[in-house]
C-alpha cells in the first residue's frame, strides 16, 4: 500500500481537505490502515 505520512490524518481527519477520500471504499481505508497497524 501507500507509504506517506499524510495517511493517518487522512484515514481519521480533515475529509474536506482530502475529497477522494469520500468516494475511498471502506475496504481501501481498512488495506491503508494495516499499514498503521
Amino acid at each position: 500500500a501507500f507509504r506517506d505520512p499524510e495517511i493517518p490524518a487522512m484515514l481519521g481527519f480533515a475529509h474536506e481537505n482530502y475529497p477522494h477520500l469520500t468516494v475511498m471504499g471502506a475496504a481501501a481505508r481498512t488495506e491503508l490502515a494495516k499499514d498503521f497497524a
